[in-house]
């Protein structure tokens, strides 16, 4: 009885995102109890997991998603940042353009555009000769509500307490 989200988890931690492409996820258990491997051939993906490693990833995802909402709010903390974020909510826009509203040089934009795309905050495509940035909007929810889940977890256990 294993939630598929489990062994997703697992496969976009251990291997990355590009591996969940695959059509076909075969789930098989392991003798080690906290092991997880994962192989892919052609559509398929085969994970194999040991019975305790459930408790290693519950631990691990839990910090990698605590690190993510934290880097998320060091990254709002920064005036620059915030406003680049506030104004691709609202419209695409390129480096210039930005750079001009913001009275930014292109070179710091250049650098805050790097850190949001990273951080999968920011997205760009490409038009001529131009590099178009826009707020992955699906992302900044998914970091809101995880925030506001942490928050909502934290105030039923004070709650219980």
């Amino acid at each position: 009885n294993i939630n598929i989200d489990f062994p997703k988890k697992i496969i976009s931690t251990l291997k990355g995102k590009e591996y969940l492409s695959c059509n076909y996820i075969n789930i098989y258990p392991t003798l080690l109890p906290c092991t997880a491997t994962i192989t892919k051939s052609e559509d398929n993906i085969y994970v194999g997991l040991g019975y305790k490693v459930d408790k290693i990833f519950e631990n691990t995802l839990e910090k990698a998603e605590i690190n993510h909402i934290i880097d998320f709010l060091k990254l709002l903390s920064d005036k620059s940042k915030f406003k680049i974020l506030i104004l691709l909510s609202h419209k695409k826009m390129y480096a210039n353009e930005i750079a001009e509203q913001l009275n930014l040089t292109n070179a710091t934009i250049s650098h805050h555009m790097r850190i949001l795309t990273l951080q999968g905050l920011v997205e760009s495509t490409r038009n001529q000769n131009k590099t178009y940035y826009y707020l992955n909007s699906s992302k900044f929810h998914s970091l809101l509500n995880g925030l506001l889940g942490k928050f909502k977890s934290a105030l039923i256990l004070e709650k219980e307490e």
